[in-house]
């Protein structure tokens, strides 16, 4: 066979190997939107939580008297924690230390579900199986072992850096949510 044809055979593969790759580690079909998080009976109708557009200010639908706020700078960054309903509920947002525009204003870049009240728009929810999960978006992009009793199973997306992950028990029951984004 002539050279030029084994490399173009050569190249062809590593092409092919390369896309299946790339293929598994997103091989699920989950969009972003899922992170989204539904609370579905406020004071006032339902409420819906997107990452990156509903702010901590957003998160008096709740009630105030139910969420603590911490406001802290280190590392040249500046954190606002909200707890909801004792830690049922954990959001966080995050900007460059010099940034100095009340919290309110600053959008939720994750989020720590441990509460059965909120949703996503799947209605996945604490308590729920994990196997809805799977049937409805396929394996996830990969999973962790936290320790012996629970299992992460994380749903990274494409087109920024950010992972919606489910923490499910031996039994197959979702114990927690968590929304990440490296922006």
């Amino acid at each position: 066979m002539k050279k030029w044809v084994q490399g173009v055979w050569g190249i062809a593969i590593a092409a092919s190997l390369f896309l299946g790759a790339v293929g598994t580690a997103f091989a699920h079909t989950m969009p972003e939107e899922e992170a989204t998080l539904i609370l579905p009976k406020p004071p006032v109708g339902q409420f819906e939580i997107v990452p990156h557009e509903t702010t901590i200010g957003d998160l008096d639908a709740f009630g105030p008297q139910f969420i603590e706020r911490r406001d802290f700078t280190g590392d040249g960054m500046r954190f606002v924690r909200c707890d909801v309903y004792n830690g049922a509920f954990i959001f966080l947002a995050r900007t460059g230390a010099q940034d100095d525009r009340p919290a309110s204003e600053m959008p939720i870049i994750s989020y720590d579900v441990q509460g059965v009240s909120l949703h996503t728009p799947s209605d996945f929810l604490v308590s729920a199986p994990y196997e809805q999960v799977v049937a409805k978006y396929g394996e996830a992009s990969y999973g962790l072992r936290n320790n012996s009793e629970l299992v992460t199973y994380v749903y990274a997306f494409e087109k920024r850096m950010t992972e919606l992950s489910f923490d499910v028990d031996a039994a197959g029951k979702i114990c927690a949510i968590h929304y990440r984004s490296e922006m």
